[in-house]
């Protein structure tokens, strides 16, 4: 046994004695003496020649002397060995796990059999069987006890040595054999693990646990060589000298989103050549078998450790968490998932540096060891970085523009750029049919460097490809099919547009290069609002700009985005917003009065959910760095506290006449035979249509055509069925015609002017008549107003409005209702019949639907002078007279149902509705327009005749 304690000198004999330089003849003859554990072992052993029989008190003297003198003299050797940099594995073993004399001896034993099966049988006749056995703990403790083990003060007793918290144990050294369950766990027998004895013998390769789990790397780059704006690249500076001024080892966590370089700091933050054993910490940190393992796989091979993606484990989410019904519900995290700080402290046993990546910031709430703590935020690389990272690959690109162009179109973090570049160098390499994917080195050629070849289409593919893919969960993906020149924009709108591609075009050097950036928190992002009547374009100038810019386009899924549940669409909205950053493509909110509705007064939970996503939207857009379009065809609609945030707010209104002539002539395709030589463009240039009614009238007329040719049949089947078929200008008048009365266009039949007569007619025609002549045939021939004035007045001084003398009493105090119909009463509130209104909703601030409504509401409430501050200075329609207000008061007229907008513009509003009385029930349309103080007013009425005018 004298050799056990000095093996550490001579790792190699398990296999082969290892030679130690410069040793004398002496200490090599003293090393052949320990070639075999066998001797050593069976020197203690009950038929050991040493020893005459079991129950005799072992002769520890002797032994104990000869055991020192040995250790001493292998101690020699080791020292020499260590001055030659021989590799002493297992003096190594000793001095990484920090085994003290007892742990080792007990290794050794532990080993033996490993080495030698024979000494199974020692120890399985010192266990009192007559079988090979590898040592029990009992065995191993006596064994240790007779050494002289425990004996001296301070040193490590045999129980110590051989617990559960022993280093041997704590780093899996040895591995505890459990018996049967009714055997005393003294009667445990101890191996060493396969690892340990893989690496005794020469073997490092990695554990067979982590073998498919870890992967090794070198630190083969410094600092200099990683590409970080200036603040994180000084801040890491300092981490890497207060580390490199220390000799306590150091835990890292890097925290940012993936490919922000993150993962490549532990290459450049440790020594030249040092192992690094990287894994992915879902992988590792919750099985406590798998991080001893990695830890001791750490000491052995003199390695730092690298756990990546920690956020996957520490941000773990269990679903679901309260009580919801199939349709969803909330999310939270898993209370059983490790923390930062658990992760962080079950690696301060490993004995160098460890690294840790994760998406979010760490605050240290540790209290370790034997490790310092370290934690840098590595940002999303801003358009600088970008560019740098870029330039690298400049000579591989045919236009030197290009470069600044990916560069700020496409916000790709390093990693993800560095991908780019190979994609496009395949996808070039493919369009030339040079890639031959078969064969290895033809795959790998296929992203080799090229000169100057790769195109805009090849760097613009490549870097949608690595851009975040989830957004179609949220959003609706558009293919972009027009051009700027496929607009018909008066040149205001047109050239707000162009501006606006500006921005997207060179906002990366702009706000980086001259200064002009966010600071803060705040973000660098594009909001645009385009607002306008429905059909002038404004959803095709979100394609333009996708096309000009190269980006793709998504646009919103409302269903997908609203939901029922509280706070469920600020969630919602997070995960769009977020997501829209990194897929590197423009967010279209179509109808965004929707969500960026005016918040209003809370009257329930609907009204507070309601502001709470609008509040929620306004905060989130401050630091918001992607693009974002919004259309709408009410900017009232919008928040009036979007407004600072809308870089651009572009009004599209309807083309200039010669745009829209210009239209009509381009609105049909070159397949389809057409007569534009019959068509009168200048009369089609003066309806004032949008561009998208112009396009639906052209398809009208088509489908005119080819009924008015096959009588209405269908077709043959045969492919020519259409080649004789002309459209006219006929066609095209029908197809107005067709569009004012099913197609949702305002148009009245004078406005057809000299071509009424080509148009329709039908039996039931209802013919449009001036309002005061409509209003005379409907209402002036009831009865009880036989005793009313005809004059257009209705009233003298002395009359009120039913031609009876005026009280000069009751005048002067103003106490009839029709009087103090819509003027203020005590409390601040306008009369409204018998109900009140707020004063803030006054006149001046009536909407169009305010002012019809207060039109009936004063017929009814028979207030002339009230219904007279309603027209508009310029109404096309006279006010209506005493004997008016009177017959429409006593048939009753009122409104029904809701108001519909059907013309929405900056300077006039068309409403239509029924109007119901005791004879009649008619569409009516009222035509709203600001007067010079912008108040709405009452413009023209238009109305269908009554039923016996037709």
């Amino acid at each position: 046994m004298a050799s056990l304690s000095g093996l550490s000198g001579l790792p190699e004999r398990i296999d082969a004695d290892v030679p130690v330089a410069d040793a004398t003849d002496d200490d090599a003859a003293a090393g052949s003496e320990l070639a075999t554990f066998g001797e050593k072992v069976r020197a203690v052993s009950p038929g050991g020649e040493k020893l005459e029989a079991a129950n005799e008190p072992y002769p520890n003297d002797g032994l104990q002397a000869s055991l020192s003198e040995r250790a001493a003299e292998i101690e020699h050797d080791v020292s020499l060995a260590r001055t030659t940099e021989l590799d002493l594995r297992l003096d190594t073993l000793a001095r990484s796990f920090g085994l003290s004399r007892t742990h080792l001896d007990a290794f050794l034993l532990a080993l033996a059999p490993e080495v030698d099966w024979s000494i199974a049988s020692v120890y399985g006749s010192l266990s009192g069987m007559n079988q090979p056995l590898t040592p029990p703990i009992t065995v191993l403790e006596r064994i240790l006890a007779r050494m002289g083990h425990g004996s001296s003060p301070g040193d490590v007793s045999p129980k110590e040595a051989l617990t559960t918290t022993s280093p041997l144990f704590e780093y899996g050294l040895l591995v505890r054999n459990i018996g049967q369950p009714a055997t005393p766990s003294s009667f445990d027998t101890v191996t060493v693990d396969e690892r340990i004895v893989d690496y005794l013998k020469g073997d490092d390769s990695l554990d067979r646990a982590l073998a498919a789990l870890v992967s090794i790397e070198r630190a083969d780059r410094t600092l200099s060589d990683l590409l970080f704006d200036e603040e994180t690249t000084e801040t890491l500076e300092t981490v890497r000298d207060r580390s490199a001024a220390t000799d306590a080892p150091t835990i890292y966590h890097f925290a940012g989103e993936d490919g922000t370089g993150k993962d490549r700091l532990p290459a450049a933050l440790t020594d030249d050549g040092t192992t690094i054993l990287r894994a992915d910490a879902i992988d590792i940190v919750e099985d406590d078998d798998l991080c001893t393992r990695l830890i001791r796989e750490a000491a052995l091979q003199d390695a730092a450790i690298h756990l990546t993606d920690l956020e996957r484990v520490t941000d773990r989410r269990e679903e679901p968490a309260v009580g919801v019904d199939d349709e969803g519900g909330m999310v939270m995290r898993d209370p059983d998932a490790p923390t930062v700080d658990s992760v962080v402290e079950r690696f301060d046993d490993a004995p160098g540096d460890v690294f840790v990546s994760h998406t979010e910031t760490w605050k240290p709430d540790v209290d370790l060891a034997h490790h310092r703590v370290e934690t840098v935020r590595c940002p999303f690389p801003e358009y600088s970085t970008r560019l740098a990272i870029w330039e690298e690959y400049a000579d591989e690109v045919a236009e030197s523009h290009l470069v600044e162009n990916v560069a700020t179109n496409f916000r790709l973090s390093q990693r993800d750029i560095r991908h780019a570049v190979q994609t496009a160098r395949y996808l070039c390499r493919s369009e030339q049919d040079v890639v031959e994917a078969p064969e290895a080195h033809a795959a790998a050629d296929a992203f080799a460097p090229v000169n100057g070849e790769l195109e805009r289409d090849h760097l613009y593919a490549a870097c949608k490809r690595y851009s975040a893919s989830n957004l179609e969960a949220l959003a609706d993906r558009m293919e972009p099919g027009y051009e700027l020149d496929d607009l018909y924009l008066n040149d205001k709108p047109k050239t707000h547009l162009r501006e606006l591609c500006g921005h997207l075009q060179y906002r990366g050097a702009v706000t980086s290069e001259w200064g002009f950036g966010e600071p803060g928190s705040r973000g660098d992002g594009v909001v645009a609002l385009f607002y306008g009547q429905p059909g002038t374009g404004k959803t095709m100038a979100a394609e333009v700009l996708a096309n000009e810019t190269g980006l793709d386009l998504y646009r919103v899924d409302l269903a997908q985005i609203v939901d029922k549940y509280i706070g469920e669409t600020e969630s919602q909205l997070a995960a769009l917003l977020d997501e829209a950053e990194r897929s590197n493509a423009i967010l279209l909110f179509d109808e965004a009065d929707s969500l960026f509705g005016e918040r209003t007064d809370v009257g329930d939970a609907t009204d507070r959910h309601a502001n709470n996503v609008t509040n929620f939207l306004l905060q989130r857009l401050e630091s918001f760095d992607g693009i974002a379009l919004l259309t709408t065809n009410k900017r009232a609609g919008i928040d009036s506290a979007f407004k600072r945030r809308i870089a651009h707010s572009i009004r599209f209104d309807i083309p200039q006449e010669n745009l829209r002539r210009r239209l009509w002539r381009e609105s049909f395709p070159d397949e389809a035979t057409v007569d534009t030589d019959g068509f009168d463009f200048d009369f089609l240039g003066m309806k004032t249509l949008t561009p998208a009614i112009i396009r639906k009238v052209a398809k009208y007329a088509a489908y005119i055509a080819a009924t008015e040719a096959h009588d209405g049949q269908p077709l043959d089947g045969e492919t020519t069925a259409l080649d004789d078929v002309t459209i006219t200008f006929d066609h095209v008048l029908l197809g107005l015609q067709y569009a004012s009365e099913a197609g949702g266009v305002a148009l009245q039949d004078d406005e057809f002017y000299q071509y009424e007569d080509r148009l329709r007619t039908y039996e039931t025609k209802h013919v449009s008549r001036d309002f005061d002549t409509r209003f005379r045939m409907r209402y002036l021939d009831g009865d009880g107003l036989d005793d009313v004035s005809s004059e257009d007045d209705g009233h003298g001084a002395d009359e009120d409005v039913r031609g009876e003398p005026v009280d000069e009493a009751s005048d002067t105090t103003n106490t009839n209702e029709s009087e103090s119909y819509g003027r203020p009463t005590e409390d601040g509130s306008l009369k409204l019949g018998d109900e009140d209104m707020p004063a803030e909703r006054s006149e001046d601030a009536l909407d169009p639907e305010s002012v019809v409504q207060h039109f009936y509401d004063r017929v009814q409430a028979q207030d002339r002078e009230g219904l007279s501050t309603l027209y508009h200075p310029e109404a096309e329609v006279d006010i209506l007279s005493k004997r008016d207000v009177m017959a429409m008061n006593l048939s009753n007229v009122d409104l029904v149902g809701s108001i519909e907008r059907i013309v929405d513009e900056d300077e006039r509003v068309v409403l239509e509705f029924v109007e119901a009385s005791n004879t009649h029930e008619l569409t009516t349309e009222i035509e709203c327009r600001p007067d010079d103080a912008g108040r709405w007013r009452l413009y023209a009425i238009r109305q269908d005749a009554p039923p016996d005018a037709a």
